[in-house]
């Protein structure tokens, strides 16, 4: 098959773990051809040239122009594909992208990845289960969020919640995610499960990396409210006091949140303990995922949780919370250890199990690496997107035979 993918940021040089590039990557292994319509910025690096082969996929950037980006429909009429896969929900490309496609009766998949990500949805997209859930505000008319957000605003706001509605089929990655696109009114049969997956060749060292001596727990991701870091070090006294040796490695960008790091690290006299190293390249990744003692994600909200899939690959045990998706991944006491979002007591004593009992880490790593490969490698993801394709392929056609 011919498959477009219309995304943001989602394949570039020096990110091969993207969801985007690590299903295209896939898809092309298996003998399907991906082209891929992407943002140009001439400010950043590394989307600034407007033409690019990356492992193997076409990319062709379009620079942005106040709401919308001129240029989508040209691409997406000129040589259409079997397939078209709009990704993420704030993807400014996709509200072009979906009637051109479907002008020339190309069927189109839409991802949002992460439905709780949405602020017209949930008032707090750190704490989105704080808040109650603004389903109304999704399905309003152009007119009604127009006049509730001012015409500029309004218009982008109703043609970025289209595509839930345009699209032929809209993918959940999770069971959760896709309960609520049903409950925004999403048509059952227009709703499709698919985990993300894993490139478990990227995971790979090409030596043996041990596990590092000293007691250490990893926070991969960045330093936003909504990942939960403020619970980590919250959860440090009281790890300290059991395991004094304990050493908590904090990787990934500085967000929006990052300017509260420090202070919050200060006022609890825990630096001595920190290690913040920050944005790493893959390789280093790797290497922190493959050594560290356990990984935690004590996120109040995650669209997936890669993380989690990637430490269980390597075998790393996990401690998260008791969220979806979360909870989805992690099997509490099987496949990992989960606890109470916004409870650094309970984060501690979880993580504290796990660095004094070297039976436990031992379990949870085997059976954590079992279930991940067994659900979420590139693989078995792929065949399940390229099976959705496919159906999708000989719906359009039937369609077309009937003359619809």
């Amino acid at each position: 098959m011919n498959i477009d993918f219309v995304t943001t940021f989602g394949i570039v040089n020096g990110f091969p773990s993207f969801p985007e590039a690590t299903l295209a990557r896939a898809l092309m292994t298996n003998g399907h051809h991906v082209r891929a319509l992407t943002y140009y910025a001439k400010s950043v690096a590394m989307i600034r040239d407007h033409h690019a082969i990356i492992d193997g996929t076409s990319v062709h950037r379009l620079r942005r122009k106040g709401l919308f980006a001129p240029g989508v429909a040209g691409y997406a009429l000129a040589t259409p594909p079997d397939v078209a896969h709009i990704h993420h929900h704030s993807n400014r490309l996709g509200p072009l992208a979906i009637p051109a496609y479907h002008a020339r009766r190309v069927p189109v998949v839409f991802s949002p990845y992460g439905i709780f990500h949405d602020p017209v949805l949930v008032a707090d997209t750190d704490r989105p289960f704080a808040t109650p859930i603004q389903y109304e505000r999704v399905r309003e008319s152009l007119r009604e969020t127009m006049r509730t957000n001012g015409a500029k605003t309004g218009t982008f706001v109703w043609a970025m919640h289209r595509a839930l509605w345009a699209a032929d089929v809209v993918h959940a990655m999770s069971h959760h995610e896709r309960d609520e696109l049903l409950r925004l009114g999403v048509p059952t049969d227009r709703v499709c499960f698919i985990p993300l997956g894993i490139d478990t060749a990227l995971l790979a060292s090409p030596t043996p990396i041990a596990r590092a001596a000293t007691p250490t727990v990893l926070f991969l991701g960045q330093t936003k409210y909504r990942k939960g870091w403020d619970v980590l070090v919250r959860a440090i006294p009281h790890v300290l006091i059991h395991v004094p040796d304990a050493r908590f490695v904090f990787t990934g960008h500085t967000a929006r949140d990052g300017s509260d790091f420090d202070t919050v690290v200060d006022d609890l006299g825990v630096r001595g303990a920190i290690d913040a190293v920050g944005r790493v390249t893959e390789a280093e990744k790797i290497r922190l995922l493959r050594s560290t003692t356990v990984l935690t994600l004590p996120s109040r909200y995650e669209g997936f949780g890669l993380p989690l899939v990637e430490a269980m690959l390597c075998e790393t045990p996990v401690v998260t919370t008791n969220v979806p998706t979360c909870n989805e991944i992690v099997q509490d006491g099987v496949t990992g250890l989960l606890v109470s979002p916004d409870d650094p007591a309970a984060l501690a004593a979880a993580l504290v199990r796990v660095l004094t009992d070297a039976d436990l880490r031992t379990r949870l790593g085997r059976q954590g690496y079992a279930h991940a490969a067994a659900n979420y490698t590139a693989p078995i993801v792929a065949a399940q997107f390229a099976d959705m394709y496919a159906n999708l392929r000989i719906s359009s056609r039937q369609r077309k035979e009937r003359g619809g």
